[in-house]
């Protein structure tokens, strides 16, 4: 989806963006809950059923409504005019010409830092407000605020993004989360943690909205399905490992 939009606008490119990753962000707060009840009144297993078949149907349908490129309908970008040619070439690096360059490699690295610092937020922010004293319902809302406010922060980015540019979205965007990190070194209350919770939550959509339009303003979009899913898996790579790591310097130091 990041890809199909990142082809279909330019001017808007950001705002619609952030439109689509809302959705992301509504199905981290609407999901567990509806994983619970599905578990309540039927068991795990069948709940896994369920949502699995839900989410082949819906995936192909929804598959099935989207188009490439604008090019090829005869259209342009943003719903401009005069259409252009059908099968212009697009603009941009190929995988190859962009493995060659050093912002790709600097962007796969950044990702994989990032990644491992924001997921590891993500998989250790309940058990850490569980040590604090938190009850467990108190403990998992701080998790479901990170995902409700990062809806806001999905469509507040998009706005930026268009406005101000990726670069300067970016930077924002590490000032809020290098910011909010240091907060949570003193969060020691309800009130600290959920505070935390939701300016981290702001800040963990600006970054996932702005990964695709700067994959889209180094490279262009000739390869930026390839591209884009690289830079993802260098950040999943970094997601995988930072929690791991981090639960043993917990188990270690008995201290987050």
């Amino acid at each position: 989806p990041m890809t199909v939009i990142a082809r279909w606008f330019v001017r808007r490119r950001g705002m619609m963006t952030g439109l689509v990753k809302v959705g992301t962000g509504a199905g981290q707060m609407i999901m567990p809950l509806v994983s619970g009840l599905l578990i309540v009144n039927y068991g795990w297993r069948h709940a896994c059923l369920l949502i699995g078949l839900t989410a082949v149907v819906v995936l192909m349908g929804a598959g099935q409504l989207l188009r490439r490129d604008p090019a090829q309908m005869g259209e342009v970008p943003d719903g401009g005019s005069p259409p252009v040619r059908v099968g212009a070439p697009e603009q941009g690096l190929n995988l190859r010409e962009a493995a060659r360059t050093a912002p790709f490699w600097q962007f796969c690295t950044l990702n994989l830092l990032v990644f491992g610092c924001m997921i590891t937020s993500m998989a250790h922010i309940v058990p850490h407000a569980s040590d604090l004293g938190l009850d467990p319902i108190k403990a998992a809302g701080v998790l479901s605020t990170i995902g409700g406010m990062s809806m806001g922060g999905r469509l507040l980015t998009g706005f930026a993004i268009d406005r101000i540019g990726n670069r300067k979205s970016m930077t924002l965007c590490f000032l809020l989360l290098i910011s909010d990190f240091l907060l949570l070194q003193v969060a020691g209350d309800v009130w600290t943690l959920y505070l935390f919770a939701a300016v981290y939550g702001v800040a963990h959509g600006a970054y996932f909205t702005l990964i695709s339009p700067v994959v889209a303003e180094l490279f262009g979009t000739v390869s930026h399905g390839a591209i884009l899913g690289i830079v993802l898996f260098s950040g999943n790579l970094g997601g995988a490992i930072g929690p791991v790591v981090a639960g043993y310097v917990f188990d270690t130091a008995r201290s987050y």
